[in-house]
């Protein structure tokens, strides 16, 4: 119509009433939605505390039920990225694609959580193979400084739109100034592939509370660990600084250094004498033998054991036996050495008689 419709005042009152109390509406449905939202969260964080006191690990309670991870999202499957492991349940691509749509998710800004797309293919295309079980991604980041995310997956769901009227014919007249219909308005039917169901905004919403609760679980986690950590470490110091054989601990960097009191006692030193590996080697003659042991169990990784002899207060040398034991961490590298000393002067004695 080329003339502007003019609406009267009473419906332009009864359209401001009905906005008015859709807006109540809506805003008593989102009020819903977060009350709903945060119900789920704590279930799901009460049970993951619940297992992680018994199982000590949350993430298999995370997997135990898919049901309950997929359903709230209406997700075909999901996966976990954490300290370099994948667990996963439902339909998901196999491990070495999900590794490759990790590294493609640190790729994109940290500030994106939650990160959603209904097509893979479209957002990385070198993704595309995924589109068959994993076309669908809503991923939210569970560490400021490692790749750990948690993603759910929608596999591709061919959608179907009816359009009132083919866009590719054309116009009676392609003037923009004047108003012409087409030239049919026959409805037009187009399949598209390579996508899943959007993500709703309630979705989004949910996987970032379920993030969030999952940040402070690992939080907890973590300072449960440390604390049951600390108390072991107390609890082995003591032992070791106990033990009637002499012992040193020591760190692969010599940051950390115990030396037991049956080592001072043996040696006749005090604490502050021995406090490092350098001051241990200091104290064993010949030195350059020493250093030679050092740097032999360093390099290979492997046991020495032999004899040597303990530089006293006094300047008199007590012959020992010395068994060095390499501490390997699962990567391959060095966490420590353990050096256990025997007094051999009573076995030189014997020797000599």
């Amino acid at each position: 119509h080329y003339a502007p419709r003019n609406v009267p005042y009473a419906v332009r009152a009864a359209c401001e009433l009905l906005g008015e109390a859709i807006s109540t509406r809506i805003a008593a449905i989102e009020n819903y939605a977060r009350a709903q939202v945060a119900i789920q969260v704590r279930r799901l964080e009460q049970r993951l505390i619940e297992a992680t006191s018994t199982e000590g690990d949350w993430r298999l309670a995370l997997f135990r039920n898919p049901r309950t991870l997929l359903q709230p999202l209406d997700a075909t499957g999901a996966a976990l990225f954490h300290d370099g492991e994948v667990l996963s349940c439902g339909e998901v691509p196999s491990t070495p694609e999900l590794r490759a749509l990790c590294a493609w998710l640190e790729e994109q800004a940290s500030e994106l959580s939650p990160l959603a797309t209904s097509s893979i293919g479209r957002a990385s295309p070198a993704l595309a193979s995924l589109t068959p079980t994993a076309s669908g991604i809503l991923a939210v980041r569970l560490s400021g400084t490692r790749p750990d995310y948690l993603v759910w997956l929608r596999k591709e769901q061919l959608q179907s739109y009816t359009w009132a009227g083919d866009p590719t014919k054309p116009v009676i007249d392609n003037d923009p100034l004047k108003l012409s219909p087409r030239r049919s308005f026959a409805a037009s039917s187009e399949i598209v592939r390579g996508t899943a169901t959007p993500w709703t905004p309630g979705e989004l919403a949910l996987a970032a509370a379920i993030g969030d609760a999952l940040v402070d679980i690992i939080v907890q986690v973590h300072a449960v660990r440390l604390l049951i950590a600390e108390h072991q470490v107390d609890h082995v110091r003591s032992m070791v600084a106990d033990a009637n054989e002499p012992v040193i601990v020591a760190s692969a960097a010599g940051t950390a250094f115990l030396a037991n009191a049956a080592f001072f006692r043996m040696s006749g030193r005090e604490p502050g004498e021995c406090d490092s590996l350098d001051a241990m080697v200091g104290l064993l003659e010949p030195r350059s033998a020493a250093r030679q042991m050092l740097g032999h169990v360093r390099a290979e990784q492997r046991s020495w054991r032999g004899e040597m002899a303990l530089s006293m207060r006094d300047g008199s040398l007590l012959p020992v036996g010395l068994r060095a034991e390499p501490v390997p961490a699962r990567d391959g590298s060095m966490l420590g050495f353990i050096f256990i000393f025997n007094d051999l002067t009573d076995v030189r004695l014997a020797n000599e008689a």
